[in-house]
């Protein structure tokens, strides 16, 4: 049997203005990141992938800099801790 999931529950929390606790972190300075999900379009199929930022102007603003600057350093063979 599949997981139940309570839609009260679910439209209660996307209806407050704090995003859930695994997309926001703290660094060692205290300063609040949060994940902001963003899109492009190739062609005809539209991709994702998520930055993390401090304030949407932030993330607009990192956004600005990836249109300038961003590069491909190469393929990912392995991820993990080093």
């Amino acid at each position: 049997m599949s997981d139940v999931i309570d839609l009260n529950a679910a439209r209660e929390r996307l209806r407050g203005d704090q995003p859930d606790a695994e997309h926001v972190a703290v660094d060692a300075h205290g300063t609040r990141w949060y994940r902001f999900t963003c899109r492009y379009v190739d062609g005809d199929s539209e991709h994702g992938f998520d930055i993390w930022a401090t304030s949407h102007k932030d993330a607009a603003r990192r956004m600005e800099a990836l249109r300038a600057t961003a590069r491909v350093d190469g393929q990912v063979h392995a991820w993990g801790p080093m």
